[in-house]
Parts: C-alpha cells; sequence; structure tokens
C-alpha cells in the first residue's frame, strides 16, 4: 500500500480525489491545527541562508584612525555579485548616509554565529519586528562587536 498524501498544513492525509494538491480546503478545511514547526529547524534555516544577488544587507566599513581602528556602519547595501570560488565573498553596492553610492568588491560575509574579521565585512541585518529575548540579542557576536566601534 502507498503512503496517503497528507496536507502540508496540518499533516492530515488529503481525502480521495483531492492528492493532488497541497493542503486541505476543497472538501472544507484543515481537521487540525497547523503544524508548527520547532524552534530550532528555523534557526538552522536561518544560519544556511547564503547571499545572492540583489539581496539587501548592512555593510560595516573597516577604518584606521592613528592608532585605532575599528568598525563602521552599518550602511544599506546590495549584493551586486557572489564569488563562485567563495561563496562568502560579496560585491557591493552600498549606499552613503547622504546618499551617494560606491561599489565595493570580495567583501566577507558574515554569518550570525561567525566571528567578524578584522576587515570591511557584511551581514543580514537584524529582521524587523522579530521578538527577540534582549539577552540573546546582547550577545550576537556580529552586532555586539560592530555596536563596540572603535577600539585602540
Amino acid at each position: 500500500m502507498t503512503e496517503p498524501f497528507r496536507c502540508a498544513l496540518c499533516g492530515e492525509p488529503l481525502p480521495e480525489g483531492e492528492e493532488m494538491f497541497k493542503f486541505h480546503g476543497y472538501s472544507g478545511p484543515c481537521p487540525k491545527p497547523p503544524i508548527v514547526a520547532p524552534q530550532n529547524v528555523l534557526l538552522e534555516k536561518e544560519t544556511a541562508m547564503k547571499p545572492t544577488v540583489g539581496r539587501m544587507v548592512h555593510y560595516y566599513r573597516w577604518l584606521q584612525r592613528g592608532i585605532s581602528t575599528g568598525h563602521e556602519g552599518p550602511l544599506s547595501a546590495t549584493v551586486a555579485a557572489v564569488s563562485e570560488s567563495s561563496p562568502t565573498r560579496v560585491n557591493l553596492m552600498v549606499l552613503n548616509e547622504d546618499g551617494t553610492t560606491f561599489g565595493r568588491q570580495g567583501v566577507a560575509f558574515v554569518g550570525e554565529s561567525e566571528e567578524v574579521p578584522q576587515s570591511e565585512y557584511c551581514t543580514w541585518p537584524p529582521r524587523v519586528g522579530e521578538k527577540q529575548d534582549p539577552a540573546k540579542r546582547e550577545h550576537n557576536p556580529v552586532h555586539e562587536q560592530a555596536k563596540r566601534g572603535f577600539h585602540s
């Protein structure tokens, strides 16, 4: 016997004649509440996100002033190209505070749990409206290191 076709929302078998659909609906609503994905599954997807052309990122400059060095930013940037040899290196079109743009090539893309380099880099912006524990936000290595800015 073959495995029955299941609703992608509630996980229940679809009625006979509705096997071509992904969800209940033709014969009535789902008989059970939607399945909620576990939080760790969502986090795995987030960390697996790779930069692609056209995506918005935050760009952090690496500046040296005398003996002081550090990151400054973020600036809004758009991914213009992704390196074929190293998918963590991207070319960006960066938007200055005054609205002018400039290009940067070979910028390191840093994921949520990666160490911030002592050079320019870009990362995903924080999600708008995301309900996040303030304690976790403070320990995000990417945003925490950039927030500190210049250090001697």
